[in-house]
Order: structure tokens, then sequence, then C-alpha cells
């Protein structure tokens, strides 16, 4: 991905590059908390997973995928297997992920870890890799299928086979979760999948995880199917895995502990606690650690043992599966329900912990929370049988499993009642309530943390990478507490339970106006400006959907945004930038620009600084080739873009990323899109095919094979059930989109069918022709309604408007048009625009209809007034003809598609919020905001205090009568009055 290059970048970009932190993390068999299996357990699966890793009697089945409910033991099997595989050197590399650990779970870590452990194994492929490395330097920050073919496949097949398989294990690997849990996982299987025949028969890949749908597709239905050798653990023989419960618990239960305890467990507590277990390990588990901790909560074991197999209330947990009734037995035995303060207590603790993004110590907890960490440990410690709890207050608390945690976050329906109270009440936060509280926990340990210079650098200049106890700085200056806060405030903002607080609305005002500019300069010395972006981007989703949002407050999370995406590289590489270069070179137009004055800067910009930010977002290039059409999903989040490759090409929005390549098509695409649902997407091919194919998956779902010589265009039609395509034989065709059969046929063009567009409401049809002419068609009659007429040659583009009243095109004359057809009647009126000097191949409306945007083979995009037909703006900067243009649902972005090979994103904002230009004439000291924020107040050297409007930048008043410098300055509540204080020792009192 290419950011956005600005003139303002001369200043900085002569800054030398830094090598950027390695990918890879520690994920081993050796780094999972999970325990091996007892000695004389599972017998029968380890051995059909020996059998399966010696390839004697599974040759052909070179993946094995080994699935279970939650607690059924499976990260325990792939541990013991591990390390029987590494003992005997055959165990290539593995990655156990881990839900509640960031770095274990995120995707795009995975094959760059998998490389450094394979090198690590093999020598062959330790110099193959490096050989790559050399050639593909940014290969880690590629996409997962370039990771793939490159840091895997490739070095591969310099290994030379031993006499036994190798294996590679990925243990839990339903806990892969970026954007998408599911989207993650499946891309990992599907790349593996598409590229099995280019892995070498020597190598075998054992895969765990959970029997989600997604993972039992990707291996029943996709093409892991035939070369995947499937063990299901829910439905192996009950009486062996009751055995081996048995087993694993009278070994626990017997021993040195129960000597010294001075307790046995008897034959029928054994049988009475195995077939409570119902097959699952994770409940023998947990009742083992509940029974040995009983003296943390002042029983004996006898006790414990008597109450788990015989409640004192057996209301309790009676309608629940016998894990989650184990769990509620635990949090009710905890606590006493008759303590109204322990249980608010509880659940602020509980709460927080289960809805952490990572999990914290004990002491940092209780700094987030503003807490005292003796209250903390109060509540953890009668919990520590399904919560690992270190004494050193430090490391991290984390669940044993993550059924508890799943437990707790969404609790089972039929929590039953006991003794007339709703358990629900007492043990299960809300998980909106809870994510809201956590970020305003957040933007109060910024706020307490967070200032210029935290890290105390004696040169502002001074590159991040050459501070020699920067990281010592950092444990000291930005503790655990305020690093999980700077990451995650925008996730809890933000999280998939939205909820609104007047008090986190306050928070976030408070934030943009104070603490943004430190907050990247904490992201900056951490490493992680990567993730600026999309927090700014959560903020500002969130903020737009409160009640009364602030124009001000969203133009500067917006501003934000610029500022990363302009001056992404010299922040990354030192945080002094932010105020030294950066902030001088900020345009003035922005927002942020009113902050030069109140942070010292040895960089003036005396002339040259861009009027407004570079509507250009980023480009991304790759093995794509031309690009011919782009059209965003109905989220805003993705964009699909076809090509003359003949693949399609799925990126993200935010940050430009290629998320996934659609291959199966042997022509160039004529257009891809996106269902209305978001679904699905439909891609049509000169190859004379329409395909439709899931996006989370890369699963083609339909090919319909038409008789058509080439198809240009392919649209759903708004309710998702049917397809249409123009194609080079003169013909429109429908089809119905479940099934692929041919609907109808619309005859009338007298040339190839280029383009065709739904109405909204689906009851209209619009075809553009190279005939010159645009038909509209009646969807239900099939008849044809309209002709319009006026174009001198091919019609390449057609769009409606969103109120269904106009249509526009494009055409290889150089004209877009307006049209306006008259409802119920055959006349219309056209508005021509002319500016292109090149063929004008798309057009697209805004959401709002007041925009229309047009790309031309003359390389420019222009975005037109659909009232006055006036062009308000030019983006420049592909380096060839623009093939297609779309706005994105929400209005704020245009994407673009060339034969350059990129496809672009851009801001279609035009008119930023713009505080007026009558500039002070010192150095402005400080700035307010009024609390609804509609006014600016500027205090200067100039011994002056100026009142702008924020909603037009226009200059209200100025406040004369200061003798020195204004220093600091407040709004009444109602802005009706403003304080000055002044370096001349007094304090004034205006009405605004």
């Amino acid at each position: 991905m290419n950011r956005s290059n600005s003139s303002t970048h001369i200043l900085v970009r002569a800054l030398p590059t830094h090598r950027k932190r390695g990918k890879h993390v520690s994920a081993s068999f050796e780094a999972s908390s999970a325990r091996t299996c007892l000695y004389g357990t599972r017998t029968e699966i380890l051995q059909e997973l020996r059998e399966w890793a010696s390839g004697d009697r599974f040759p052909h089945e070179h993946f094995c995928w080994v699935h279970g409910p939650p607690g059924t033991g499976k990260s325990t099997l792939a541990k013991t297997i591990a390390e029987e595989l590494d003992s005997a050197g055959r165990l290539a590399a593995s990655f156990f992920f881990s839900r509640d650990r960031e770095s274990r779970r995120n995707p795009q870590v995975v094959f760059p870890t998998l490389a450094r452990q394979l090198s690590s194994f093999n020598e062959d492929f330790a110099r193959a890799l490096n050989d790559c490395r050399a050639k593909h330097p940014s290969v880690d920050d590629a996409i997962m299928e370039t990771q793939l073919l490159q840091l895997i496949i490739e070095p591969l097949r310099h290994m030379i086979p031993g006499p036994m398989p190798w294996v590679i294990i990925l243990d839990a690997l339903d806990e892969c979760s970026g954007q998408s849990a599911a989207s993650s996982a499946t891309e990992i299987l599907n790349l593996l999948g598409l590229h099995a025949k280019d892995i070498p028969s020597h190598i075998r890949i054992l895969v765990t995880s959970r029997p989600e749908h997604a993972m039992d597709s990707a291996f029943h239905v996709g093409s892991l199917h035939p070369i995947t050798r499937i063990i299901d653990l829910h439905h192996m023989d009950a009486s062996i895995a009751a055995d081996d419960i048995r087993r694993y618990v009278h070994h626990e239960l017997s021993g040195e502990w129960a000597v010294r305890e001075g307790w046995k467990l008897g034959a029928e507590d054994l049988q009475l606690l195995s077939t409570r277990a119902d097959g699952l390990f994770i409940y023998a588990a947990t009742a083992i650690k509940l029974i040995k901790g009983a003296a943390e909560s002042g029983k004996t074991p006898v006790d414990t043992l008597r109450i788990l197999l015989h409640p004192e209330d057996p209301n309790i947990g009676s309608q629940l599966p016998p894990l989650n009734a184990l769990y509620l037995q635990i949090l009710d035995r905890a606590f006493s329900r008759d303590d109204p303060s322990t249980f608010k207590l509880y659940r602020r603790v509980m709460g927080a912990i289960a809805h952490l993004k990572n999990p914290l110590g004990v002491r940092p907890l209780a700094c987030l929370l503003g807490m005292d960490p003796n209250s903390i440990f109060y509540i953890l410690r009668p919990l520590q049988s399904v919560l690992l709890v270190p004494k050193d207050g430090g490391s991290q608390v984390r669940f044993y499993h993550k059924s508890f945690r799943d437990f707790i976050v969404t609790p089972p329906e039929r929590v039953s009642e006991s003794g007339g109270t709703n358990l629900r009440d007492f043990f299960f936060p809300d998980q909106a309530v809870f994510d809201i509280r956590l970020a305003e926990d957040c933007f109060i340990s910024m706020s307490l943390i967070l200032h210029p210079n935290m890290c105390g650098s004696k040169d502002p200049l001074r590159l991040n990478n050459s501070i020699l106890d920067l990281e010592t700085r950092i444990q000291v200056h930005l503790p655990a507490h305020a690093r999980y806060a700077c990451l995650h405030w925008a996730l809890h903002l933000n999280s998939q339970a939205r909820h609104e607080t007047a008090l986190a609305k306050h928070r976030l005002e408070h934030w943009t106006r104070t603490q943004m500019l430190y907050w990247l300069e904490a992201l900056s010395l951490t490493n992680d400006l990567e993730r600026a972006i999309d927090c700014l981007r959560q903020a500002e989703l969130w903020y737009q959907s409160c009640d009364s949002p602030s124009n001000v407050v969203i133009q500067i999370l917006k501003d934000g945004q610029n500022f990363v995406r302009t001056f992404f590289d010299p922040i990354q590489q030192s945080a002094g930038h932010i105020y030294q270069s950066a902030l001088s070179c900020t345009p003035d137009s922005s927002l942020l620009s009113n902050y030069r004055g109140l942070l010292n800067s040895s960089v003036k910009v005396l002339q040259g600084r861009s009027s407004g930010w570079n509507p250009f977002l980023w480009s991304a290039t790759g093995r794509t080739g031309w690009a011919r059409s782009v059209a965003f999903s109905p989220d805003g989040r993705r964009i699909v873009s076809g090509s003359h490759e003949k693949a399609v090409h799925v990126w993200s929005t935010d940050t430009g990323k290629l998320q996934t390549t659609l291959h199966g098509h042997d022509g160039w695409i004529g257009n891809a899109l996106f269902s209305p649902d978001g679904e699905r997407i439909v891609s049509g091919s000169f190859d004379s095919t329409i395909r439709i194919w899931s996006p989370p998956t890369g699963r083609l779902l339909n090919t319909i094979q038409t008789e058509a010589t080439f198809i240009w265009s392919v649209t759903f039609s708004p309710d998702g059930t049917r397809i249409a395509s123009g194609s080079g034989d003169n013909r429109v065709r429908l089809w119905s989109a479940h099934t692929g059969k041919l609907v109808c046929i619309l005859e009338g063009h007298g040339a190839g069918v280029l383009t065709v567009a739904w109405s909204p409401d689906g009851r209209c049809l619009a075809s553009g022709s190279l005939d010159n002419s645009i038909r509209i068609w009646s969807s239900s009659s099939r008849n044809m309604l309209h002709t319009l007429n006026g174009h001198s040659a091919g019609v390449l583009s057609v769009a409606f408007s969103p109120d269904g009243q106009r249509v526009a095109s494009g055409s290889s004359d150089g004209t877009a048009i307006l049209w306006i057809i008259e409802p119920g009647r055959s006349t219309y009126t056209m508005n021509i625009l002319k500016s292109h000097n090149g063929w004008v191949w798309s057009v697209a409306f805004s959401p709002d209809g007041t925009h229309l945007v047009s790309g031309s083979g003359d390389k420019m995009i222009h975005v037109w007034s659909t009232a006055t037909g006036q062009l308000l703006q030019t983006l420049s900067g592909h380096s060839a003809g623009v093939f297609s243009v779309a706005y994105s649902p929400d209005g704020t972005r245009i994407a673009s598609a060339s034969s350059d090979d990129t496809i672009r994103l851009w801001s279609a904002e035009t008119t930023p919020v713009d505080p007026a230009r009558d500039n002070h004439d010192g150095r402005i000291r400080v700035i307010a905001f009024s609390r609804d924020g509609s006014f600016i107040i500027s205090g200067s050297d100039d011994k002056t205090a100026r009142l702008w409007s924020t909603k037009d930048g226009r200059l209200i008043h100025t406040f004369v009568g200061h003798a020195a410098g204004v220093i600091c300055l407040a709004f009444s509540l109602d802005a009706k009055r403003v304080a000055t204080g002044s370096i001349d020792c007094t304090v004034k009192i205006w009405s605004t």
C-alpha cells in the first residue's frame, strides 16, 4: 500500500528508514499452557494421529482435522502429539492460537512465525528463506497468500525429504481473529486448500478447532476434503471417553496430594464425578481444581466434593448442560447473594476481565479501573478453579479455558432462578455496558499518563530506534494499563454491542481536544502507529451515531486520520516529529493547525503549506493487472475489483491491503460487485461465465455458463434475488441469483451491451450499448419503457440516482450526461457534462444524490454537482485511464480502478471545516472549545483573544484589553461569557 505523498514531506523525507520489528511471535507448542494427555488415556485417538503422521495408513490424507466442542481435549491432544513428534525430530513447526493473547490470534503473523520455526528445523529451508527475504524484504507485511507462497511453499521445495513425513500443527485455529474470526481462520484454510498441490508430499498439516460452520465447510466441501483425515471428538465412543476421564480424575485426586490431605476418593464418588463430566475433560479439570483449592475458601476437599455432587440448592444449573451447571455452581459458592456490595464489586471486576481485548495483571487492571488491587484479589481468590490468578499482581489474569469466558459473556438463556432470584442479574455483566465502561476507563488512564515528550527524550528529532533504553522508558512512563488504553479504547467504544453514555461522549470530546496528539506519540514510541487510523475511524463512527454530535469533534477525528495518513512515515520513525515538523506542515484548513502555537517547534513553514488535505488516501498495487472495475461492500469496509488478470480481488477499505483473491475465470473480468447483503460477490468475465462467490471463505458458490460472447457487466437486483448481465451479443439477460437459471432475455440493442444498472426499487433496469443508446426496461413486464438518445458514441456506463428519478451515463464521446425522466411519460431532459478529454468509462452517484463522479481515459476523476452540472473537483494521480469509480455507502470516499494497475481511494469530502484565517499577529498560546462545540476561542501573544464559529470558520469577535499575552481561557457553561487570563496578571470576563 502506498500512502499519500504530500509536498509537506520535504522537511521530513530525509529521515533514514529503520528496520521494522519481525512479524514472528512465540506461538509454538512450548508456549501453550495446555497439558499433555495422562499416560493411558486417549490411546485410540493418539494412535490414529500417529498413524496419520507416519503416512503409512493414510498416505493420501496430507491434512488432519481434529474437531469437537469446548472441553473435549483438542489442545491437550495437539500438545501431546507435538511433544512426541518434536522428540522424534519430526515436528517441523507449530502455531498454538490463543484468543486471549493478541500476538497468538493475529492471522498476519501465522506464516512468518511458521517460516521462522521451519528455518530452525531445516538448514535447506533456512537458506531458501534467506534468499526469499533478500528478494522480497517486505514479505512479512504482504497479504497472507503472498506470505504462504514466498515464506512457506517456495522454501519447502528446497527441503530434501527425510525417511518419515514432517508435521506442522495449527491448534485452535478457530481462535485466529483479524477483523472477523471466521474469515481469518477460513482464509488460512482456503489458502492451504488452494495451494495444497504445491505443498510437498512429505509435509503433513494437523489442524484442531471447534466444529464451527466455516471450518466445517472448508474441510467437508472445499478442496481440502479429499486430502483430509477428519477426527470428530464429540462422536467418539462415549464409554472410552468416560473411562479416560475416570483415570484422569483418579490420578489427580490420589497419590501424594490425597495422603497429605488425609482423604481418599471413594469409588462411588469417582464414578459420579466422571459421569457428570459427560465426556468433557475440562469439566473434570475444573472440578479437580475446585476440590484441590478447597482450602482457599475455608472448606475441606470432602465438603467441596459433597457440594459439587449434591448442591444445597438443586435448582442451581438444573436446566443447563453439565459444564455450564458447574460454572454456575462455582460462582454461586464464591459469593453470598445477600451482600450487594460484593456483587457490585464482582460485576465490575469480572465484567472488565471478560471484556478486555488483551489480559492484564491484577495491578495494571486495578490502575485501569481505578481500584485497589486488594479488592480485585478479594473477588478473584475464590475463582481460582476457573481463573489463573498470579500472586505477584503483575502477571496476566487468564481464563483456564475459553468456555468459562463464553459462559460469562454469553450466558445460556435458561439460567435458573433460585429462591426467587434471577441469577442472571448477579453473575453476568452486560457486554454493552462494560465495553463502554472500559472505554471510559481508557480515556481516564490516557488523560493521567499522556503528555508531550512522555519518555523524556532530550533531542525531539531523535529517531525512536536510536534511543537505546527506549523499552525501559516505555515501561516506566507508559505502564501496562496505559499501553492497553492507547491500543484498545476505540474497540471498547465501538464494540459490537454498541452503547452510548453521556460520560463516554464527553470524554471522547475532551480527548480529541486535549490528548489526541499525545496519543499518537505513544503509538509511535510503541511501534503501533498502524492502528491509529482504524481507532480514529471507529471513534468517528461511534460518535456520529450519538445524540447531537459536534461537527468540530467529527472534523478533528477526520483530521487526525488525514494527519496520520499524510505524515505516517516520519511520525512512525520519530515521535518528536509530530510536534517538530508534521504539525507545522499541517494544512491551514485543518483544525489541528490551531495547535501549532501551543507546542514549540523548531520548524516554521514560511510559504508553500498546503491549504487542505490531499484527497488521495491510498493506492493498492500488486499482481492484479489492469483494474477494470471497483465497488464497495454495503458496510463500506471492503472493496471488490476485477482485472484483466482473470481474478477478482477483495481489499480492505481502511488499509488498502489485499484480503482475498478469487481465482476461477479464464478471461478478463468485465466487472464484479457485492450483493446487497454483502454475503456474495458476482463477477462477469470475457470467458462467457458469471460466477458467484462467498467473500468470507473465497469459495465459489455457483458458475453460470452463458451463450454470450463476452460478459461486460453484471449487477445484483436491490433485493439480491436476480442478476442482470450485459454482453457482447447485444442482449441483456436476467438470472436467478440463487439457482443460476436464466429468467429472461431482453432484446433491442443494436450492438454490444457494456453496462447494466438496476433502479433503487428494482422495478427498472437501465442498459447502455455501443449503439450509442440507453434503454430503460421494466423488470416485471420486461418491456422497454424508454430509449435515451443523446450520445454520439458508445455508452460505457449507466447509473441510477438514489431517488430513481435520474440516470447518469458515460460515453466514448467524452461526455457524461444527466438524464431526468418524466414519470409516466416518454419525454426526458438531459444535462451534458463536458470536461473530460477522453472516453468516460464510469459514472456513479453519491448516496445522497447531490454529486456525480466520473472516471475517464484521460486519467482524471471529476466530481460534479447534480443540481447545476458544475464541475466541483478534479482528482488526479492515476497514470493511465480510469475504468471504474464508486462512492462508499456513507459518501465519504471514492474508489477508482485504472489500467495503471492500481486501485485508489480518495476522500470525497471537498469542504472540510475551515477555521477563520484572520490570524493572530502573535503566537497562539491557548485555545478552548465551548461545551457544545459551536465556538473556539484563541489567546495570543498579540494581547488579544479571538472568538470563532466552528461551523463556517468566521471570526465573530476580537477581545482587546489585556496589556500582555493571553495564556488561559475558559467558556461559561452556556457559552455566553468567556474568561481570559493574561501575563499582565489580570483575569477579564467578556460577553460573547
